[in-house]
C-alpha cells in the first residue's frame, strides 16, 4: 500500500522528506545569516549619530528579513516531528529569538535618544565657528512641529515595544507549544510502559505456572520409574531365590523322581 501511495504521489518517500527537511534547514540558516550580517552595519553606523535615517533605513530591511526567517522557520518545523520540534524550538529558535529581541529594543532606544537630542538642540548655527550674536530660539509658532516630531517619535518607539512584545509573545507560544508536544508524547511513553508492565506480569505468571508444571511432571515420572524399578527388582529376587534353591537341594529334589521313573520302567 505505501508503495502505492508513492507511485500516485500521495506523499513523499522519507528520503525526499528528509532532503527537503534539510533544505528548509539551510535557508533558514540563511536567513538567520543575512539577519546577522544587517545587525552587524546597524551596530557599526550606531556609532555616529549622523546615521540615524540610515539606520532606519537598514531596520526596515531588517524587520522584511525577520518576517522571512520566521516564515523559513515554521515551514522546517513542519517537516520535523514532535519531540524533533520541541527540541528545536527550545536549544535553537528561543535563543535567536531573545539575541534578535534584544537588538530591536537597543536599536529602538537609540534611535529614541538620537531624535529627542536632535529635537532638543535644534539652534541654528553660523557657517564658521562662532555662533551669530542674532541667533534666536525656534519662535512659539514652531513649537507645533517640534511636539509633532516628538509625537513622531514617541510613536515609533511605540510600534517598536510592540514588536518586541510581540516576539516575547511568539517565544513564550513557541515554548509552550513544544511543552505540550513534548508532555503529549511523555503521556505515550506512560501508556506504552503500562501495557508493557501489563504483558509482563502476564509473562511471568505464565512462566512461573510453567515452572510448577515441568516440576510436577518431572517428580510423576520420577514416582513412575521408582514403582517400575521396585516391581522389577521384587520378581529378581524371588526367581534368584527359586535358582539358589534347586541348586544347593538339586540331590535331593531329583532323587526321588530317578527312582519313580525306575519303578515305573520295572512293572512295564
Amino acid at each position: 500500500m505505501a508503495d502505492s501511495d508513492q507511485e500516485l504521489g500521495l506523499g513523499p518517500p522519507e528520503a525526499d522528506l528528509k532532503e527537503t527537511s534539510e533544505k528548509l534547514r539551510s535557508a533558514r540558516s540563511g536567513k538567520l545569516s543575512h539577519l546577522t550580517r544587517r545587525r552587524n552595519i546597524v551596530d557599526t553606523l550606531m556609532d555616529d549619530e549622523t546615521h540615524l535615517e540610515e539606520i532606519k533605513g537598514n531596520m526596515d530591511k531588517f524587520n522584511a528579513m525577520f518576517d522571512e526567517f520566521k516564515s523559513n522557520h515554521e515551514s522546517y518545523q513542519a517537516t520535523l516531528s514532535d519531540e524533533d520540534r520541541s527540541n528545536d524550538t527550545t536549544s535553537w529558535y528561543i535563543p535567536k529569538l531573545e539575541q534578535i529581541n534584544a537588538f530591536m529594543d537597543n536599536v529602538a532606544k537609540w534611535i529614541a535618544a538620537t531624535e529627542r537630542q536632535d529635537t532638543e538642540h535644534d539652534v541654528p548655527v553660523s557657517s564658521g565657528l562662532e555662533i551669530s550674536a542674532d541667533v534666536k530660539f525656534r519662535p512659539p509658532d514652531d513649537r507645533s512641529s517640534l511636539y509633532s516630531d516628538r509625537e513622531s517619535t514617541v510613536s515609533r518607539r511605540s510600534v517598536s515595544s510592540t514588536e518586541s512584545v510581540r516576539i516575547r509573545a511568539e517565544a513564550e507560544r513557541a515554548a509552550l507549544l513544544a511543552k505540550v508536544a513534548t508532555l503529549q508524547e511523555k503521556h505515550a511513553l506512560e501508556d506504552q510502559q503500562e501495557q508493557f508492565d501489563c504483558q509482563r506480569e502476564k509473562l511471568r505468571k505464565r512462566m512461573e505456572t510453567l515452572d510448577l508444571q515441568t516440576e510436577l511432571a518431572s517428580t510423576t515420572a520420577k514416582i513412575d520409574y521408582l514403582k517400575n524399578a521396585e516391581s522389577q527388582a521384587v520378581k529378581g529376587s524371588a526367581l534368584d531365590a527359586m535358582n539358589t534353591y534347586l541348586e544347593e537341594n538339586v540331590e535331593s529334589v531329583s532323587l526321588p523322581f530317578l527312582e519313580q521313573l525306575r519303578d515305573t520302567r520295572l512293572k512295564d
